[in-house]
């Protein structure tokens, strides 16, 4: 039996795992953002390049920082402000397949990172909401709100962009 070719329309997303995240409109997050950002990729050159592992946290910190701001610390998906989480898009099961350096470089890059409430990450996993509740850590509100005040400039609020829905549409 001849299945039939999936129909995609223009503007309409057709992967599954983007379900519910929200498009964020081009904005400009302010100078910290930008410097810290040049140094996000200077540390992935030298962990790269040289194997300089003393760069990996300060990969794993700037990384998390980029992507807190850039989520305008808030859900991807539903917006909540509490029990806000990473996500990262390269998941833990690539591991065996690169070598140590990349994996860290890739998994770990601020664009890699989604920023998720632990119901909406519970969720993107499939798994038990209370279970993962439980069992998973949030992001400590101290270091959001760190976060939030090395970011805090005017300008950002004048650039703040507007949150644009994504609408989900699956052909079969």
């Amino acid at each position: 039996m001849k299945t039939k070719p999936a129909i995609i329309k223009p503007g309409i997303i057709n992967n599954k795992d983007l379900e519910g995240l929200q498009l964020v409109s081009y904005r400009d997050l302010g100078n910290r953002f930008r410097k810290e950002l040049e140094l996000h990729k200077i540390f992935i050159t030298r962990l790269v390049q040289y194997a300089d592992e003393k760069a990996i946290p300060a990969i794993i910190s700037s990384g998390g920082e980029l992507a807190l701001v850039y989520a305008d610390f808030k859900c991807e998906c539903c917006g909540n402000e509490d029990d806000l989480q990473f996500h990262h898009l390269i998941q833990r099961n690539i591991r065996p397949f690169i070598n140590s350096t990349k994996y860290i470089s890739q998994r770990y890059y601020w664009s890699n990172l989604c920023i998720l409430c632990n119901v909406c990450h519970a969720k993107f996993h499939g798994f038990s909401k209370k279970r993962f509740i439980a069992e998973s850590i949030c992001i400590d509100k101290q270091k959001i709100n760190k976060v939030k005040e090395l970011y805090k400039t005017e300008d950002m609020e004048l650039n703040k962009g507007v949150r644009m829905e994504v609408k989900m549409e699956f052909v079969k």
